[in-house]
């Protein structure tokens, strides 16, 4: 399709021209062509919420996790940098709610003239499914911050634990969710004309997924309680940031890659070189004489 969306609306005041072009440059440049025409028809107070979650995004990808990840484990550089990944994480999640409410309740994604692939879009209930995918990647950022903090803190008091059990059950009714809408969604699927593996094998990995996310909150739960005690308490707290620093990245590579046939190809090989990083790092802070490690 050889048409653009248009972004401001016309007879808009001067006053607030450059305000609302400049998160549409934004966008448009990020955005694959087709989401950019449908974003047009949206609302322009919209176009400001993208920019903020796209610009969150960039942040938090590509700024802020590298240098946590890169610094000493417990120094300033590394806690400050986390506390940003944190911050545009929920900046993230909180624009990709907003986005996901006003897709539900408008159903923008049918926008005539698009050439995305209406079998995905074309149930309001992939909607419902991406807010439970936003869901699990919020999960993850919160509770892998929660390990460190209380760690620190020393202690878990009421408000830790029954913070900890309130968002363990909020993940658990978000994988159900995930589960039963991603599989009603895939009967509205034609099979020879989606990207993914054949639905069969699609279904075993929305299972796999929801059930991973289902014993993830099990266990937090466990701990929470003190029925399960771990050692290494920064595994778990990096193995959670890595996760949610992986669906970022996923993210990103489904809005920009041209054709979606190859995403979930690279998401894999995504998350096997995470997986090598993780272990990679596992042995590397193992031995490491880091006292902010050792207690």
């Amino acid at each position: 399709m050889g048409r653009t969306g248009r972004f401001l609306i016309q007879g808009s005041r001067p006053i607030y021209s450059i305000f609302k072009k400049a998160p549409s440059i934004i966008i448009k440049i990020y955005l694959p062509l087709d989401f950019v025409t449908m974003l047009g028809r949206m609302p322009i107070e919209y176009h400001i919420v993208v920019f903020i979650h796209i610009l969150a995004g960039i942040i938090g990808a590509f700024l802020a996790f590298p240098v946590a990840i890169g610094a000493k484990k417990g120094s300033f550089i590394h806690v400050t940098a986390g506390k940003i990944f944190v911050i545009s994480f929920i900046a993230i999640c909180i624009t990709g709610y907003i986005l996901d409410y006003e897709n539900f309740k408008n159903f923008y994604f049918l926008a005539e003239g698009s050439t995305i692939d209406k079998n995905i879009y074309s149930h309001k209930n992939f909607i419902l499914f991406t807010a439970m995918i936003n869901t699990f990647a919020l999960y993850l950022v919160l509770s892998g911050w929660r390990i460190a903090h209380q760690h620190y803190k020393g202690s878990t008091d009421l408000f830790d634990k029954i913070f900890n059990i309130s968002l363990a059950t909020v993940l658990i009714i978000a994988s159900c969710i995930f589960f039963l809408v991603g599989i009603e969604s895939l009967s509205y699927i034609e099979e020879k004309d989606h990207f993914y593996l054949n639905k069969k094998i699609f279904a075993t990995i929305l299972a796999f997924l929801a059930v991973g996310g289902i014993a993830e909150a099990a266990l937090d739960i466990a701990k929470t309680l003190g029925f399960l005690h771990i050692k290494r308490w920064w595994i778990e707290h990096m193995r959670k940031m890595l996760l949610a620093q992986l669906g970022l990245l996923s993210a990103f590579l489904y809005r920009c890659l041209p054709s979606k046939k190859y995403w979930l190809l690279l998401t894999l090989i995504l998350a096997l070189l995470f997986l090598l990083f993780f272990v990679f790092m596992i042995f590397r802070m193992s031995n490491s004489k880091n006292q902010k490690l050792l207690h």
